[in-house]
């Protein structure tokens, strides 16, 4: 499978997704980058997107980044380095190996109690989707295996968020090794050890299916999803939302005022 084309019809070079941008104000942040230069787009009252440039970024293919208290945590594309920056990404410290197997389109969140991490699933270097979950409770210098095989199927470009109690997380979307676009939704509520469907996949109550699009949690516990990659590779720009933990979902744009993207990242901001 090729890559998808440009809206100028040129193919793209890899896109390196960045999950979270932060910043001290309280605003809803979304962050992208169609090849190497990153942008950002910001909603101080929720309601209207600008355009704003990013200063810099860690140069790491495929990161996922998660933002914790006064610092923001990345795992790289296919590496099993761990990497921490402080200052709001003024400077970063490298960490020692995660223990986890080297990845790509994994999934990298932070709870809210800012030093307890989840990973889950991804690429392998030998191109095998996997369904494994890791946490750090020390903010990523240590790792443990929750489940090496998680009941929802092996994924990659999928998302999982924690809910803003800290009570469950929340697994959804994604792709398989045979590009098969992903809507189902699960949660666990025992730190990654065990997982239940809260939506199946196909069904009508979620978002269209779609892989590399971005989610995060606003503080009323309502969770929004938007963009990605839906089938027949379209570069989609719509916004969902869910105010029930995931179990059913509504769409607040069809079209929202920026660009159709995907591999992109997207974080409310305390």
């Amino acid at each position: 499978m090729s890559l998808p084309s440009t809206p100028s019809g040129r193919s793209p070079e890899p896109l390196l997704p960045l999950s979270t941008t932060a910043s001290p104000q309280r605003r809803l942040s979304y962050a992208a980058h169609p090849t190497h230069r990153y942008s950002l787009r910001m909603s101080p009252q929720r309601k209207k997107w600008i355009h704003q440039r990013v200063v810099s970024c860690y140069p790491c293919g495929s990161t996922q980044c998660c933002r914790r208290k006064r610092a923001l945590n990345a795992v790289g594309s296919s590496l099993l380095d761990y990497t921490s920056a402080a200052a709001f990404a003024a400077s970063w410290q490298r960490l020692p190996p995660g223990g986890f197997d080297g990845r790509s389109g994994h999934a990298l969140t932070a709870c809210w109690d800012q030093n307890t991490v989840f990973l889950a699933g991804g690429l392998d270097s030998m191109s095998r989707s996997m369904s494994d979950v890791y946490c750090s409770v020390d903010g990523g210098r240590s790792w443990e295996c929750r489940v090496a095989s998680a009941e929802w199927s092996p994924r990659m470009g999928h998302c999982m968020i924690p809910l803003r109690d800290d009570s469950a997380l929340i697994l959804l979307g994604g792709w398989d090794r045979n590009f098969n676009f992903k809507n189902d939704v699960w949660r666990s509520s025992d730190g990654g050890r065990t997982w239940s469907e809260v939506v199946p996949a196909e069904s009508s109550r979620s978002f269209p299916p779609r892989c590399n699009f971005a989610c995060t949690v606003l503080r009323t516990g309502r969770i929004v999803v938007c963009g990605g990659l839906g089938t027949n590779n379209v570069h989609l720009n719509d916004v969902w939302c869910s105010d029930d933990s995931g179990r059913s979902w509504r769409q607040l744009h069809e079209c929202a005022p920026w660009e159709p993207r995907w591999a992109m990242g997207f974080t409310t901001i305390d």
